[in-house]
């Protein structure tokens, strides 16, 4: 099953853009959010963030994108197995571990404690030092 994910950070697309997630390979689907503000009339700069997961074909069925309310940081895979048993893949996009992404952390803590599959996989950019003595965000994870 861990060779039928891809897991990918920092896209640059736009919301309009992200139907190409889908038609990167004929076996494969695509799901993705934006982090892009679509209001600015004019971009200037390098573009940042976005994330994106792809899943080969033959999990559709047994596969559901779960989404978090206004989180463009997190975005998840639910799976289930040959058993039944049910596997949360999660896709993050944390860039440095630093007090502004607190409500992130917590957020990315909450919905892994509020999930139902007995198995979670963290994936992506997670730039988080859980050895690291003193970590609000490492203490809570690690819990």
């Amino acid at each position: 099953m861990l060779n039928d994910i891809i897991m990918l950070q920092v896209t640059w697309l736009y919301n309009d853009e992200m139907s190409v997630l889908s038609n990167i390979h004929t076996d494969f689907c695509g799901y993705g959010i934006s982090s892009m503000n679509t209001a600015l009339t004019l971009v200037s700069g390098r573009p940042y963030g976005g994330i994106g997961i792809l899943w080969r074909k033959s999990l559709d069925k047994s596969g559901v994108v779960v989404k978090y309310e206004n989180e463009s940081r997190i975005l998840g895979l639910e799976v289930r197995d040959n058993a039944g048993c049910r596997h949360l893949f999660l896709n993050v996009c944390f860039l440095y571990e630093h007090s502004n992404y607190y409500d992130e952390y917590m957020k990315l803590c909450n919905n892994i404690d509020n999930c139902e599959s007995p198995y979670v996989y963290i994936l992506g950019e997670f730039k988080l030092n859980v050895l690291r003595i003193n970590s609000v965000f490492a203490d809570k994870l690690k819990k």
